[in-house]
Parts: C-alpha cells; sequence; structure tokens
C-alpha cells in the first residue's frame, strides 16, 4: 500500500469539497482567526500528542480474505463494532480488530444501493441509513445488515444525524435552493434551513466537477465549512453559529479554477482539499498546496498554529509524533466519537508490527485530556 501525494485524476464527486455561498459573517472581530497562508512554508515540528491524550490503544484490523480492506475509512462506531466504508462495502471489525461482517448490498434491487453516497447510525434503534444520491433514496437496514425501509429524499449532497431526533443536511448542486444547510426531522422533513447562497453549480458541472458540501469531524457537536466561505460554522437545530474563520488569504482557490478540469496545473497555486478534525479546541486541518501535502494542528482558542508537517515525496513522516512502547510513531485523526479519536497510522511505522506488507491497516485509539 504506497501514499499517493497530490493526486489530480479526472474525478466526478470532491465530496470533501464544498458549495461557493455569499454569506459573510460580520462577527469575525468576535471570533478566532486561523491564518493559514501565513509562513506556508515553514515546518513546526515542537508539539507531540503524549502530554494531551490518554489510554492509548492499539488496533490492528483482522486480514482476511473477506475483510481485506483498501484504505481505512472509519464512518461510525457503536458499542459492539467500528464500521469502515471501502469499496461500497460496509465492513465491520470488534473493538479488537478482529473481522465480524460486511454489508454489501450493491444493485439494482428495492432494497439495494447503486451507490454509498453518506452513512451514519442511529444509536436509538441501532439501525443504519445509506445515502444513495444517484437513487436520491436513504435505505434503512438493520445492525446485521437486514434492510427495512427506504425513504424518498432528492436535492441532497450530504446527509449525517445531528442529534437523536434530526438530520442535518447539505443540498445538492441541482437542488436550485437558496439556502445551504438544511435540517430534518425524524421523519426527514425540512424543519429550518440556513446560510445563504446564490451559487448554481450547474453552471459548473460542463468542466468537468461538481462541488458538494460535507461535514467536520468534531467532538464539539456539528460543524461545517462552505467552500469559499471562511467561517466555521456550528449547526443546531434552530440556529447556525460562527465558530472561527480559517483564513487562506490569496491561496483561496478561485471556483472557476477548482471547477475546471482543464485547470487542474494551476491548483497547485492554491489551498486545496481542506478538511479537518476538531477535538477539544484544537483544530486538525490537511490540505495540498504546491504539490505537497500539509498537516497542522491548530489551538483555536489562541489562534496559534501549534504544529505543521510538511510531506513532499511518499518517504517523508505523516502525521504527528506520539510515544508508543517507546517508540515514536507518527498518526493523524480519521474518526472522533465524542472522548475517543480514531488514527491511522503513518505506513512507514506500521511496517514494524505487521506480519506482511498486504495485511490491513493498524489504528491508534486513544481518548484526549480535558481541557
Amino acid at each position: 500500500m504506497k501514499k499517493k501525494l497530490g493526486k489530480n485524476s479526472i474525478i466526478l464527486f470532491i465530496i470533501s469539497c464544498f458549495i461557493v455561498g455569499c454569506y459573510r459573517s460580520n462577527n469575525k472581530d468576535k471570533i478566532q482567526t486561523l491564518r493559514v497562508y501565513e509562513n506556508i512554508d515553514k515546518k513546526k515540528s515542537s508539539f507531540s500528542l503524549d502530554q494531551i491524550v490518554n489510554d492509548k490503544e492499539i488496533i490492528s484490523l483482522e486480514t482476511t480474505e473477506n475483510s481485506l480492506i483498501s484504505d481505512v475509512n472509519v464512518k461510525f462506531v457503536t458499542p459492539q463494532y467500528i464500521c469502515l466504508l471501502d469499496r461500497n462495502m460496509l465492513v465491520f471489525f470488534d473493538h479488537s480488530g478482529r473481522y465480524r461482517f460486511k454489508l454489501n448490498a450493491k444493485g439494482d434491487g428495492p432494497s439495494e444501493y447503486s451507490s454509498i453516497s453518506n452513512v451514519f447510525y442511529n444509536p436509538n434503534d441501532s439501525t443504519i441509513y445509506i445515502h444513495d444520491m444517484f437513487k436520491n433514496k436513504i435505505l434503512e437496514y438493520g445492525l446485521n445488515g437486514q434492510f427495512i425501509a427506504d425513504f424518498k429524499i432528492e436535492n441532497i449532497g450530504s446527509i449525517t444525524n445531528l442529534d437523536n431526533e434530526h438530520y442535518a443536511i447539505c443540498y445538492s448542486p441541482y437542488a436550485k435552493k437558496d439556502k445551504l444547510v438544511g435540517i430534518l426531522d425524524q421523519f426527514f422533513q425540512v424543519e429550518n434551513e440556513f446560510i445563504s447562497t446564490n451559487f448554481n453549480n450547474e453552471t459548473y458541472t460542463k468542466k468537468g466537477y461538481i462541488l458538494i458540501n460535507d461535514f467536520l469531524y468534531t467532538n464539539r457537536g456539528l460543524c461545517i465549512k462552505p467552500l469559499f466561505l471562511d467561517t466555521v460554522y456550528q449547526i443546531y437545530t434552530n440556529k447556525i453559529v460562527p465558530y472561527f474563520i480559517i483564513d487562506k488569504d490569496k491561496l483561496n482557490i478561485p471556483i472557476d479554477i477548482l471547477s475546471d478540469i482543464s485547470q487542474q496545473k494551476n491548483f497547485s497555486k492554491y489551498i486545496t482539499n481542506d478538511y479537518g478534525f476538531l477535538i477539544n479546541n484544537l483544530y486538525f486541518m490537511s490540505f495540498y498546496y504546491n504539490n505537497k501535502f500539509y498537516q497542522d494542528i491548530w489551538n483555536i482558542d489562541k489562534g496559534e498554529l501549534l504544529y505543521r508537517n510538511i510531506a513532499s515525496s511518499v518517504n517523508d513522516k505523516y502525521g504527528v509524533p506520539i510515544h508508543i512502547n517507546n517508540e515514536i510513531i507518527h498518526v493523524w485523526p480519521i474518526f472522533v466519537n465524542e472522548y475517543l479519536v480514531y488514527c491511522k497510522i503513518d505506513e512507514q511505522d506500521q511496517l514494524p508490527l505487521k506480519s506482511s506488507m498486504e495485511d490491513n491497516d493498524i489504528l491508534l485509539k486513544f481518548t484526549f485530556s480535558s481541557n
């Protein structure tokens, strides 16, 4: 499994990107700003996770003929399982890393999906919801993989559960809505809508890309950062509140470049594919710039950059250092579940822990110290 850096292959969907809007916060002077563009080419390495994490645990994902995965993409955890999305299948491991089962219902039948656009878990009744953007459906399955029901739902680009009785959605580029975010009740009916937008992505689909919003993983409630808006928002059932600002200045990529496949050669001049995890008061942000892969850790209370790793080749270390069994390894968050954080260990650091290079990836699970 080799790292791929600066991937510019032609794709239809950029799930980690977001729709442009016209809404601008008037409260910038009241919230903290992360000036990502400053000293963009300088590493900052005097930081370790050791002082702020507890209860570290290595999880080796069992490798069998049925459980071999191409990448670690944790979508949700339950008291029994860790669920990963891989090649339009959901693969379930227990918390020791032992393979248990998979949900593979891809097909054209009424109880099947054509693709998995989003997936989320309802702990109230232990059910799994799969959003199929192409069928305009949400399909409900039991935790044993048995089909329960489906719901017709159109104009959605992404969806996730907000609380036990509500869901948050970002509208599809084709929805022709004047709002970006919607709040749905337990029956998937709209209760509220937020963030005004005048952007119509249909103008840009002819150039090759469809830009779709996604939500941020966080243990401080649900958040979102719309593309080309510099503000991260916290989402509630009855309001959306500006949280902090990510300032890219002139490194923010214009939409007419990002949405145009023919201009891929110009992508490296701007910050692209930025995505983050918010854990307590720390924002773990990754992005590409100048054909390099960046990993930042920011203190959002102070607007302070604590750590920056810059990787320009497959031989560079990825992630942030942490001590495990008297060894320093490098990890990066891939999923946050309240107080638990799941990280992928850098592939170079995994090699001594594997019996074979073909084995599944190895995770590190820990809890964060309280602020």
